[in-house]
């Protein structure tokens, strides 16, 4: 079934007529979490013909993405947060053993 919608840009040609021909959804998963949801479109230009894949991600509002903790000694990113008090972050370097604390801003 053909669904006629106004919608993105075909790249062939730049209309914005395209009809939906598909979706399918798929998850990201960190562990057994689902942190991220990409719904991907099937679409075919009304003008030229052309099919053609659009991608939306949704993401939920309480996740954040952290770039990996460096130890300070080593430079190894293998580290783990021992504990936490207000904004201070102690860390626990699995490479050489070494502590270390961090600082959020």
């Amino acid at each position: 079934m053909l669904q006629k919608v106004e919608g993105p840009e075909c790249p062939g040609c730049g209309c914005q007529q395209s009809e939906l021909v598909g979706t399918s959804t798929r998850k990201l998963l960190q562990g057994q979490q689902v942190i991220s949801r990409e719904t991907v479109e099937r679409r075919q230009c009304a003008f030229c013909d052309r099919r053609f894949y659009v991608t939306t991600a949704e993401r939920p509002a309480n996740v954040v993405f952290v770039a990996a903790v460096r130890c300070p000694h080593c430079q190894s990113t293998d580290t783990k947060v021992t504990s936490t008090r207000g904004n201070e972050r102690f860390h626990r370097c699995h490479t050489c053993q070494q502590p270390f604390k961090s600082i959020e801003r």
